[in-house]
């Protein structure tokens, strides 16, 4: 619970919870799963204590059921919808430190779905990574895939907990405890490598996000169209891809613009950024030319894009306009009017129409 001397919050580094997050903690199915489970690991001690040994390894915990918890989160589609970018971002960076095997399955199924529904709309190449937007049901969905790194893996530890030090204080009448004096501290190897970023809590999250991600493509199986809205860009152009760092990128977006992947010489377009061995007839691209034409529904051309040549400024296609229309002002509630009032006074650059 929280405490009631702010000070002392400011001072601490633990956690509180409102009475209103404890109510919906205790009726959770994490807290009914965990309490039974305790019963059940009782019980299995008491017949070890007995020696029926046989009978105890019959006991199994309950496995938590992250569909229910998914499902107790999100209330509808479009909220769960909303929430799916954050998802999508952590699942392909735990994709990029090898933290679950099941990821890349699970990506490649939602990248197939994407290619074989149109979903795609921007792609853009940042200095982090690459930013993606799918459109569905008019709910922006926006994430982002980190680029390979090779020193990622030297760089990250899933921490483990260790011990706190015990720390003696002199006792004091009015608050018992005083940091004034120390009388002593227990010493404690550390485990951790304070060298080291700390990926505990992206392990703690991705059965979760797994299960969010598999729920929605579930659910959007069932509703959307395959093909319908595919675009045809690249359609009939053949590439083949020496840019291996961003392969797979590569490849979601040609696919989603229904262009060919091929591996041997019958390519038209060759996409990459430094080439060896260069074919006569043959067009060798610099890879922003696949992004470009994502973002600016095929204006594009492919001359402006060649090898050796200044190719054009990559633009991102998420800076924002914010408009309000008055129209809309009219139909609002005095209390939604005033809240909208509020978001437009913070933003300089948002004006009416």
């Amino acid at each position: 619970m929280s405490p009631k001397r702010k000070e002392k919050y400011d001072l601490t580094d633990d956690f509180y919870f409102k009475i209103s997050d404890y109510e919906k903690i205790k009726h959770s199915h994490v807290i009914k799963t965990i309490k039974y489970n305790n019963k059940r690991l009782k019980k299995k001690q008491d017949l070890i204590d007995n020696r029926l040994y046989d009978k105890a390894e019959d006991i199994k915990p309950r496995e938590f059921k992250y569909v229910d918890l998914v499902k107790d989160r999100y209330s509808s589609l479009p909220k769960a919808l909303d929430d799916l970018g954050d998802s999508l971002t952590s699942l392909c960076l735990s994709k990029r430190l090898n933290l679950d095997e099941e990821v890349d399955q699970i990506i490649n199924d939602f990248y197939s779905f994407c290619i074989n529904h149109g979903l795609l709309v921007h792609g853009f190449m940042s200095t982090k990574g690459i930013y993606y937007e799918i459109n569905i049901e008019n709910i922006r969905i926006i994430w982002l895939n980190p680029y390979p790194n090779t020193t990622l893996q030297e760089i990250i530890k899933i921490k483990i907990d260790e011990p706190k030090p015990f720390k003696w204080s002199k006792l004091n009448f009015l608050h018992f405890a005083s940091d004034d004096e120390d009388l002593g501290e227990e010493e404690f190897e550390p485990v951790n490598d304070p060298n080291k970023l700390d990926m505990s809590l992206l392990s703690y999250s991705l059965p979760f996000q797994k299960f969010h991600l598999k729920l929605i493509l579930f659910k959007l199986k069932k509703l959307l169209v395959e093909h319908e809205r595919q675009r045809k860009d690249f359609l009939g152009m053949k590439f083949r891809i020496e840019n291996k760092n961003i392969r797979e990128d590569l490849i979601l977006v040609i696919k989603s613009l229904s262009g060919e992947i091929v591996e041997n010489d019958s390519f038209d377009f060759c996409i990459g950024e430094r080439i060896e061995n260069y074919t006569e007839g043959k067009v060798y691209l610099h890879p922003q030319y696949v992004f470009d034409t994502l973002n600016s529904q095929g204006k594009t051309f492919f001359e402006d894009y060649k090898i050796g040549k200044k190719i054009p400024k990559h633009i991102s296609p998420f800076a924002l306009t914010n408009f309000v229309n008055p129209d809309v002002l009219s139909t609002l509630s005095k209390t939604k009017r005033n809240r909208l009032q509020d978001i437009v006074d913070g933003y300089k650059d948002v004006h009416y129409q």
